[in-house]
């Protein structure tokens, strides 16, 4: 939380972000009725999702589990979908319903700008990335990173290793029109997230090269689940909130 604290005031004054300090600007938008949101805009529902609290907005997310079939209980946006990223509704395991309780009041309230939900300083500007969509193009479903220190192999090592250095070779060119510099350090990380960094960094300046084009958000972004900024985002045409779930 403390980390969370210094994003904000960091925000706050600079407009920049560390991309170490990664979170979805994605909402979560299937709840029971009782909790969706009244006013159909990106800031209304993360003022809504504020208000419940941190319990009170996983308790919200359990409960609507709770009533769904197996199979049923969590859905993905559509660029969730295109990019393979997983459902914001995840509270364990890695934890993305959290990380946008977390992370998107803060960008609210810091007043950035954000592509197709947010109309905020126009020089603050934030896009959200997904470093896996990248790492899939390149290496496919290899596994590089791993917290556990108990469970890092030597096999992540190379993975690692292999993507930096296609990545610095000019893979990256066709596919975002960039040619990439960066440190050989940044594999030897077995967390992953110095690499992670780079690739959302990747992301973050082939949005900024599309910024006449909507910063590549898909020309029919939903306003309210936003989109994240990958080339593939393109095909993400706009869905109904409720597509994905059965009944």
């Amino acid at each position: 939380m403390a980390r969370f604290r210094g994003f904000r005031g960091h925000v706050a004054a600079t407009g920049t972000l560390d991309r170490r300090d990664r979170f979805p600007v994605r909402p979560v938008t299937h709840l029971h009725p009782e909790h969706r949101l009244a006013r159909d805009t990106w800031a209304g529902y993360v003022d809504h999702a504020a208000g419940l609290g941190r319990e009170g907005f996983r308790a919200a997310l359990d409960a609507y589990r709770a009533a769904r079939a197996p199979g049923d209980k969590e859905h993905r946006r559509a660029t969730d979908r295109a990019t393979g990223a997983i459902s914001p509704q995840k509270l364990y395991g890695t934890p993305v319903g959290l990380m946008f309780f977390e992370g998107a009041p803060r960008l609210r309230k810091a007043g950035v700008r954000i592509p197709g939900l947010q109309n905020g300083e126009p020089e603050r500007i934030v896009v959200e990335a997904y470093p896996g969509v990248l790492a899939r193009r390149l290496i496919g479903k290899q596994s590089y990173k791993q917290d556990t220190r108990s469970k890092q192999t030597a096999e992540q090592d190379q993975a690692r290793r292999r993507l930096l250095e296609l990545i610095l070779g000019g893979e990256t060119r066709s596919i975002y029109g960039l040619t990439v510099e960066a440190d050989q350090s940044l594999a030897e990380d077995p967390s992953g997230d110095r690499l992670d960094a780079l690739l959302c960094a990747i992301q973050a300046a082939w949005a900024w090269t599309e910024r006449a084009k909507g910063f590549g958000m898909p020309d029919a972004i939903d306003a309210l689940e936003g989109a994240i900024a990958d080339p593939i985002g393109r095909r993400c045409a706009r869905t109904s909130r409720s597509a994905g779930r059965r009944g």
